[in-house]
C-alpha cells in the first residue's frame, strides 16, 4: 500500500492539505502573512479545491498575496504597497536606476586598455562631470576629433614661420610676428597648457568642451604652479595620483644629465603600454610645458599637442631635441592618465561647446 504524507499547513487559523499538483500554488504560499511559521511537506493525498486557497485569502489585504514568487520570481506582487512612494522617493529610485543604465552604456564604451575597477570609476566620473557641467557626454572621439588644437580653439601663434622674417630660432627658421596677435586677448591662451592637456583627454572621452584661457587668480594659473598640474588627476580608487618624476627616473638609471637619446629611452620607456600620457617637461631655452604622449595600439608612440596644432608632425623628435638636460624640478615627468579620474573642483577651467 503506498504510504501517504500528510502535512499540517495553517493559513488563516485554518489546516489544510494539498499537494505539488494542486493549481492552488499558481497563486498562494505558505508563510505569507506576518510573523507566519508555517511549514509544508509534499503529500500523494488528492488535490484540496481551490475554493480552499481562496478562503484562506479572502480578505482584501490578503488578497494581494495570490501569487507564488516561486514562479514569478518577484519578491511582492505588483500592487503591493510597499511599491506606493512619494514623489520624492520616486524620484530618487529613478535617478538610481538610471545613473545605472548612464553608467552601463558609459563602461561599453571604454577601451580595453583599462581594467575593469579603472572602467567603473571612470564611468561614475563621466557621470558627475555631466551633472556638474549640465551636459551630456558624446561618443568617445578620435585623435583627429579631439586634437588639432580643438581643445585649445582660441590659441593665435605670436610669430608665424616666415622665410623674410626678422625673428629666428636655434634651428635657423626665420618667424615675423603675427598681425592677427592680440597681446591682451590671446597670450592667456599660450599659457594655459595645464588646461589643454585634461580637455583633450576629456574629448578622448566625448566631451566637447575646451580650454578656458589662464587669467590671475583662475585655477588654471593655480595649476601651473609645479606639482599643482597633477593634482587635477585621482586614481580609480579616488587617492591622489603620482607622477614618476624626470629626475627620480634619471637618478634610477644612474644619469647625471639627460641627452635626446636618453629622452628617447625616457619617453619609450615610461610610456610603453597603449594609453594616453600627461607630460611635463623643461626646456632648455627655460620655462616648461606640459602636453601628451600617446602610446597607440598600434605601438606607435606620438606626441600630440593639445595647445596648438601638430597635427602634420607628431613626432617626439623636437621634445627629445628641447628638452632641459640637466637636473630639473620634480615637478617634470610622465604620468599616464586615460586610467585615472579627473578632481571635480577644476571642471571651472573648462568652456562647454553645444553637443
Amino acid at each position: 500500500m503506498k504510504k501517504i504524507v500528510i502535512p499540517l499547513i495553517i493559513f488563516n487559523s485554518q489546516l489544510l492539505t494539498f499537494n505539488s499538483s494542486d493549481p492552488f500554488w499558481q497563486e498562494n504560499q505558505p508563510g505569507n502573512l506576518w510573523n507566519c511559521k508555517c511549514d509544508w511537506e509534499e503529500t500523494d493525498a488528492p488535490a484540496a479545491a481551490m475554493a480552499a486557497g481562496a478562503r484562506c485569502t479572502a480578505k482584501p489585504k490578503q488578497q494581494i498575496f495570490r501569487f507564488n514568487p516561486g514562479k514569478t520570481m518577484t519578491v511582492f506582487p505588483p500592487k503591493h504597497p510597499y511599491y506606493k512612494a512619494n514623489g520624492e522617493v520616486k524620484k530618487t529610485v529613478e535617478k538610481i536606476t538610471s545613473d545605472e543604465t548612464r553608467l552601463e552604456e558609459i563602461i561599453k564604451e571604454l577601451p580595453d586598455n583599462l581594467t575593469n575597477e579603472e572602467k567603473k570609476a571612470i564611468a561614475q566620473n563621466c557621470i558627475d562631470i555631466e551633472k556638474t557641467l549640465n551636459i551630456t557626454k558624446g561618443k568617445p572621439m578620435s585623435i583627429e576629433e579631439a586634437d588639432e588644437q580643438k581643445a585649445n580653439p582660441n590659441f593665435v601663434p605670436k610669430f608665424i614661420p616666415d622665410p623674410n622674417g626678422t625673428y629666428r630660432d636655434k634651428r635657423g627658421n626665420r618667424y615675423s610676428r603675427n598681425p592677427k596677435y592680440n597681446e591682451k586677448i590671446h597670450k592667456r591662451f599660450s599659457i594655459n597648457c595645464q588646461t589643454c592637456t585634461p580637455a583633450y583627454l576629456l574629448r578622448i572621452r566625448g566631451f566637447n568642451l575646451y580650454a578656458k584661457g589662464c587669467t590671475d587668480g583662475s585655477k588654471s594659473e593655480y595649476l601651473s604652479y609645479g606639482n599643482n598640474a597633477w593634482e587635477i588627476w585621482r586614481n580609480a580608487d579616488g587617492t591622489p595620483a603620482t607622477h614618476l618624476s624626470t629626475n627620480n627616473w634619471m637618478k634610477r638609471k644612474g644619469y647625471k644629465q639627460i641627452t635626446k637619446k636618453r629622452y628617447e629611452e625616457f619617453f619609450n620607456e615610461t610610456c610603453k603600454d597603449e594609453g594616453i600620457y600627461g607630460l611635463s617637461i623643461a626646456w632648455k631655452k627655460g620655462s616648461g610645458h606640459m602636453t601628451i604622449l600617446q602610446r597607440t595600439k598600434e605601438g606607435v608612440l606620438l606626441h600630440v599637442e593639445p595647445q596648438k596644432d601638430n597635427s602634420s608632425n607628431r613626432s617626439i623628435e623636437h621634445l627629445c631635441v628641447d628638452g632641459l638636460t640637466q637636473r630639473m624640478s620634480n615637478c617634470r615627468g610622465i604620468m599616464r592618465i586615460d586610467n585615472k579620474i579627473l578632481n571635480i573642483k577644476y571642471l571651472e577651467i573648462f568652456n562647454v561647446t553645444d553637443q
